[in-house]
């Protein structure tokens, strides 16, 4: 089955480079040699048609790889996909910020959603540079772990935006039960009558 992808990195010296799924999922390496020979060499931004193989140490790899024609529109709607992981990581940011200003918790939650959230989205980043380069990975458990202590909504944009740890249905599954018991302990610090001073020591913990 073939997939629709673009070329988000390519180096024409060593011949190589990733396309990026347009829906969700890792991105996808791919040698100048899964190109027509008879055509000419892919550039970033170029809009291709593929399908997805392993190579002999069971990585994914690109094979049997097309140009698509009128790629200016299949651009676009890339640009324009819209995934229900932005959607909640964007619509619970702006409801925490609507309860903040209506007084519901101290800006000490406000700070440590931010500073979890970055500090996932980096992480995320690192994670995928490294599985690029065959590198030491971060280890999952320490990915759940910052998205249990608040960096959930930003491990979700670097899902999307990254298009990292998107296809692993068990590490998916844990990562959906570390945002409910985290939204579940923010119901209960909120509503407890202690949360302001457990909330501040918690961020002192990260600050």
């Amino acid at each position: 089955m073939s997939s629709i992808g673009k070329v988000e990195k390519w180096n024409d010296d060593r011949g190589f480079g990733f396309i990026a799924p347009t829906g969700d999922g890792d991105d996808v390496f791919v040698h100048v040699s899964a190109f027509d020979a008879a055509g000419r060499r892919p550039v970033v931004g170029d809009v291709v048609r593929y399908v997805v193989g392993r190579d002999g140490r069971g990585r994914m790899q690109a094979r049997n790889v097309a140009f698509v024609a009128g790629a200016g529109s299949a651009r676009w709607g890339w640009r324009l996909d819209l995934n229900p992981r932005m959607g909640v990581a964007t619509g619970f940011l702006a409801l925490l910020g609507v309860v903040w200003l209506a007084g519901g918790f101290s800006a000490a939650v406000m700070l440590l959603y931010a500073v979890m959230s970055a500090v996932a989205f980096g992480m995320y980043a690192l994670d995928k540079n490294a599985a690029r380069q065959d590198r030491w990975r971060i280890p999952e458990s320490t990915l759940h772990l910052v998205a249990l202590a608040g960096g959930w909504p930003g491990a979700l944009l670097a899902q999307k935006r990254l298009r990292h740890k998107t296809r692993k249905p068990g590490f998916q599954m844990v990562f959906r039960l570390t945002v409910l018991i985290n939204c579940g302990l923010l119901a209960w610090l909120v509503t407890s009558g202690e949360s302001d001073a457990l909330i501040e020591k918690i961020v002192a913990l990260f600050a």
